[in-house]
């Protein structure tokens, strides 16, 4: 995944204007594209990220190195949060989708700026809600939508937020022409939390019912409105593509 085709994340955590206020009393980190900048169980950074420039994914991680992507964050955007918020570890591992910089705000600094600004509690307190709303809708996903139903809404998130500041493929106005996005299977699947077998049977799906033509690494969507509706004949008729 690229900055070109993910300008922003699949969870949309909010950005953090409060936050970006004070932006001079965070320390500068520069990253690369693949460095861990938190980890499931590490404590050594307690503290805010807000990124600066680049992309960050968040992810679980099994034992046996499978993983699934729940968010990918976008400039403007905080994380690492909830380690302030109940003084435990990360949820995830934070790792950089390409180069760029965050403002890292240890808990003490945290503190201070919060005395200065207490709408920035609000703030805080605001993101975690509309995270916890996103992951319930997760979750809602993974329990009663197919893999096919689930690949269709992750493309029509990817291409709404590619082409628009829209936080939902619903709010996004109408797409006319086709839409480019670059995007592997593994990626997909990943981000679909289905293997990539089920999900090339679903991209198969997509495309011969007219709904995504697949080009090399790049999918093109052709009707925006039957990817996002799948009530208006969206799929050809049989059972779902499985869980």
């Amino acid at each position: 995944m690229d900055s070109r085709s993910h300008p922003t994340s699949v969870l949309a955590p909010a950005a953090a204007p409060g936050l970006a206020r004070h932006r001079h009393l965070g320390r500068l980190i520069r990253f690369l594209k693949g460095e861990v900048l938190l980890r499931q169980g590490e404590t050594s950074r307690r503290g805010v990220f807000w990124l600066v420039s680049g992309q960050v994914k968040i992810s679980v991680v099994d034992e046996d190195g499978s993983e699934r992507v729940i968010a990918l964050v976008r400039r403007g955007a905080i994380f690492g949060e909830e380690s302030v918020l109940d003084g435990r570890d990360p949820l995830g591992r934070y790792e950089a989708v390409t180069d760029g910089a965050a403002r890292f705000f240890d808990w003490d600094t945290l503190r201070g700026v919060i005395r200065q600004d207490p709408d920035l509690a609000v703030e805080l307190l605001q993101t975690t809600a509309q995270k916890l709303r996103q992951t319930v809708r997760l979750v809602a996903e993974m329990s009663f939508l197919g893999v096919r139903e689930r690949v269709a809404q992750t493309i029509a998130r990817l291409a709404a937020w590619q082409n628009t500041a829209s936080a939902t493929p619903e709010d996004a106005p109408a797409q006319v022409a086709p839409v480019g996005l670059r995007v592997t299977q593994q990626e997909l699947a990943s981000l679909v939390g289905a293997s990539r077998v089920m999900v090339s049977r679903a991209l198969s799906e997509l495309t011969n019912a007219g709904v995504i033509e697949r080009r090399r690494r790049q999918l093109i969507i052709r009707d925006f409105e039957r990817l996002v509706h799948p009530d208006q004949r969206v799929m050809p008729p049989g059972r779902p593509a499985g869980r």
